[in-house]
C-alpha cells in the first residue's frame, strides 16, 4: 500500500538545501491547539511565521507543508 500524500504548501520556510543523508532524527510535536483545522490554518498562514514539513490527521491522513 503506497503512502498518499496530499500537498498543502506552507510559505513559512527556507529554501536551504540539505543532504538527505544528513537526516538524522524525525520529530513529532503537538500543537496544543484543539482542533486540526485550526493547526492548519496557523501553520499555513503567513502571518504566524511557523510551520513543519508534514501534518498528520489523526485519521492517518498527510499533509505535505514544506516542498
Amino acid at each position: 500500500m503506497a503512502l498518499k500524500i496530499n500537498f498543502n504548501y506552507s510559505p513559512n520556510f527556507s529554501s536551504k538545501k540539505r543532504n538527505p543523508k544528513k537526516i538524522k532524527f524525525l520529530i513529532f510535536h503537538y500543537t496544543g491547539m484543539r482542533r486540526e483545522r485550526d493547526a492548519l490554518k496557523k501553520l499555513t498562514k503567513i502571518q504566524s511565521e511557523v510551520s513543519s514539513h508534514y501534518f498528520i490527521w489523526k485519521n492517518g491522513k498527510i499533509d505535505l507543508l514544506v516542498p
